[in-house]
């Protein structure tokens, strides 16, 4: 699946402590490794996507590792099993 990075001024703020967290509270595991396909890096953040198939303007969270979390304009192919978690604020937030 194809996805995109949020524009650093479109990305929404988190009632969590960061967006991995949000992740993780809603997805109910733990991440691991960064979603794109052939990365082995650790995940270290909860990266604000879209993906150009539903449209740009619902926003969604997966885990990435740093490197491909600060890829712009460029789009990057994730894993099939990646989860995607909604960005709303209706989302669970413990941890």
């Amino acid at each position: 699946m194809r996805i995109e990075n949020v524009a650093v001024s479109h990305r929404k703020k988190s009632d969590c402590s960061s967006w991995l967290v949000y992740w993780e509270s809603n997805t109910k595991t733990k991440s691991t490794k960064c979603s794109v396909i052939g990365c082995s890096n650790q995940a270290e953040v909860g990266a604000q996507v879209i993906k150009p198939s539903v449209g740009k303007k619902i926003v969604f969270i997966v885990p990435l590792c740093q490197e491909h979390e600060a890829v712009a304009n460029e789009a990057l192919d994730v894993k099939e099993s990646a989860t995607f978690v909604l960005a709303d604020k209706q989302g669970s937030c413990t941890g």
